[in-house]
């Protein structure tokens, strides 16, 4: 009904996410408006308000999630210029004959208190307080890996990166604050099962020394799940990985993706490092740095297409460097791109020939099913596609 328009909203800019840091907040007179100031919406909001993202029955509304920068104890509250009122409504808009009710605003609480497990404050003078003494006691979960600086960034700051279990004493009751996050940010994210003990986790951390006081700002985390793989060996794959919108696009999360690739490949019991469902952007930043690495080495001197599936350069990037079967076909052919010379149709011929044939053994299922010209199509179609993504990868390097 067109009357009742005015009454939905985007929940995805109706929501406002902080990370409120106590050494920002002690020279600000106005800190409830400085909060709103360095607060951000999230990306995805339709776990949690479905896939159309809006709320209906509310004008101006403000969905206040603000967390304390380390301790992320949080502060909720949902405010707004005016609620629906349906017997209002009723009084004022001429309903069409086949609508006899206008149904209630829907409820914002019930929708994210599950999320929060219930466990906030809707006083902003507490909140307020929290971010001080928290700021001052509060210390990351489990065992420092190593840390890290930034060029051009004071030398009081450091970043942390710290190793965790569900078993970690306390790191649970943490982690369901932290998880609320993904669903923000990820497209597709999900909860890990807390009950799994095998779950591995990094979270990065933001140290500011300010004079005898030491902080800790998260930045992000990653969750990793180790497989089996026969006789005796795991296959570690990384699942969630979060850099908080706040510290993107700093090369936080180039660092943190380095940090567990060189802990992994140096592991003996690691046979493979592979990603979960990588959206494009992290899968661009991990090809870049895998790239990187390749190419630091001499492991494709002297190769040119055809190369055969079990030639030894495909094996040792698999067994050596430990990547997917995969990601080596992939960073094999882009090292081949590299080096192909544009003037020469044969070798040209080649290489074209090699792509496509691995595009059609890996897509087997689907291609076989088309016809003859079909086939064809789709298989340049694809090819072209990958080439360009190729060489955006090979500008980067």
């Amino acid at each position: 009904m067109q009357a009742l328009e005015q009454w939905v909203c985007s929940s995805n800019n109706a929501i406002s996410i902080a990370l409120v840091k106590a050494n920002d907040l002690i020279n600000e007179e106005n800190k409830p408006e400085y909060i709103k100031k360095i607060s951000f919406h999230p990306t995805f909001s339709y776990p949690l308000f479905g896939f159309e993202e809006k709320i209906y029955g509310y004008k101006n509304l403000d969905i206040q999630l603000y967390y304390c920068s380390g301790s992320l104890d949080t502060y909720f509250h949902v405010d707004y210029a005016q609620k629906l009122d349906p017997e209002e409504i009723k009084k004022t808009v001429e309903l069409p004959i086949n609508v006899t009710t206008i149904p209630a605003a829907e409820d914002v609480e019930s929708k994210i208190l599950p999320h929060l497990k219930e466990k906030y404050t809707s006083s902003l003078d507490e909140f307020m307080n929290l971010v001080e003494s928290r700021a001052k006691t509060f210390k990351p979960f489990g065992e420092k890996v190593s840390e890290y600086k930034l060029e051009n960034e004071d030398d009081s700051i450091v970043y942390e990166y710290y190793k965790c279990s569900l078993r970690t004493p306390g790191f649970k009751e943490y982690h369901r604050r932290l998880q609320l996050f993904l669903l923000w940010t990820i497209e597709g994210a999900s909860y890990i099962d807390e009950t799994d003990n095998k779950w591995i986790i990094y979270t990065l951390y933001q140290k500011v020394n300010v004079g005898d006081s030491v902080t800790y700002n998260l930045v992000g985390y990653c969750t990793c799940y180790p497989f089996y793989v026969y006789p005796n060996k795991l296959r570690m794959r990384i699942s969630q990985f979060l850099i908080l919108p706040p510290y993107q696009r700093k090369h936080h999360g180039e660092k943190l993706y380095q940090k567990l690739y060189d802990i992994y490949s140096k592991d003996k019991q690691v046979a493979c490092i592979n990603v979960e469902d990588p959206n494009e952007k992290f899968s661009d930043m991990r090809d870049i740095i895998d790239l990187r690495l390749l190419f630091s080495t001499n492991i494709f001197d002297n190769l040119e297409a055809p190369i055969p599936e079990n030639h030894p350069v495909l094996l040792k990037i698999r067994n050596d460097y430990k990547f997917s079967r995969r990601q080596s076909h992939r960073y094999l052919e882009i090292a081949l791109l590299k080096k192909l010379q544009s003037n020469n149709p044969e070798k040209l011929k080649n290489y074209r020939l090699q792509v496509k044939r691995r595009i059609y053994k890996q897509n087997y299922d689907v291609i076989s099913q088309m016809d003859k010209n079909e086939r064809y199509e789709k298989l340049e179609e694809t090819y072209q596609s990958l080439i360009n993504e190729y060489r955006y990868l090979l500008s980067k390097i």
